[in-house]
């Protein structure tokens, strides 16, 4: 394709898990243009949020994502 780069997108923003509603939530997130192309895992109950980086790059292979809920606590893992 003539002017094609592939380079050429700056931002590009990914979110999956649960949510209830914005106060609360999980999920994973990539966030090329704020995060440095790490995915990181955030939860929010009652409106206070917690996001680690999972120091995980996002890449073009492919992973499964598991988000385990058991009583009081929350697991995040990228294979």
């Amino acid at each position: 394709m003539a002017g094609y780069v592939r380079d050429s997108i700056t931002e590009t923003k990914v979110e999956f898990g649960s949510i209830v509603d914005a106060n609360d939530l999980v999920r994973f997130i990539y966030n090329r243009g704020g995060t440095g192309g790490n995915w990181f895992s955030e939860s929010v109950n009652g409106g206070a949020s917690t996001s680690n980086d999972t120091t995980v790059v996002a890449d073009t292979n492919w992973h499964l994502y598991e988000i385990v809920y058991s009583s009081g606590s929350i697991r995040f893992y990228i294979d």
